[in-house]
């Protein structure tokens, strides 16, 4: 035993007889789709062949059962289709970090505003000139008068 999670069968298909009003187990059901799957149709499964993944694996086989054009057409669909959700995926990844970036860019200059008004105020305290307090913080006269007269 390779796995606890994995069984593997040997089974001949050509001496599987199950009848479709027979089929008990899941692995029945797999077996007479391998032996059958061409004549079945995906929107009309019988009762005894709704298994997960069932329809999906019968619609695959239709595919390949067409025309070699019909194929080709199908499967570039569906690459085409697999491209479109990849590319939007990648413009969402860039987004979002796009956004983060700028969300830094806006935190750090908010915080230097912050720093800068905070010692502005430390420098009122100290009863520093207007004009230096703006020439060492590069913060306007009018931002200090208002930091002065806000207290």
């Amino acid at each position: 035993m390779f796995c606890k999670d994995i069984s593997i069968y040997t089974i001949e298909l050509s001496k599987f007889k199950g009848k479709l009003e027979m089929l008990e187990k899941e692995i029945d059901t797999w077996l007479y789709f391998l032996k059958n799957g061409a004549d079945l149709d995906a929107e009309r499964l019988p009762k005894e062949m709704e298994v997960p993944g069932m329809k999906k694996a019968v619609e695959e086989l239709s595919v390949f059962n067409k025309d070699e054009r019909a194929r080709i057409a199908y499967e570039e669909a569906i690459k085409a289709e697999l491209d479109t959700r990849s590319f939007i995926e990648e413009l969402e990844e860039r987004s979002m970090i796009k956004g983060k970036i700028e969300g830094k860019i806006e935190g750090k200059i908010e915080g230097k505003i912050e720093g800068k008004i905070e010692i502005a105020k430390n420098m009122l305290l100290e009863n520093c000139e207007v004009s230096m307090i703006a020439r060492l913080t590069g913060l306007s006269v009018e931002e200090i008068n208002k930091l002065r007269y806000k207290k």
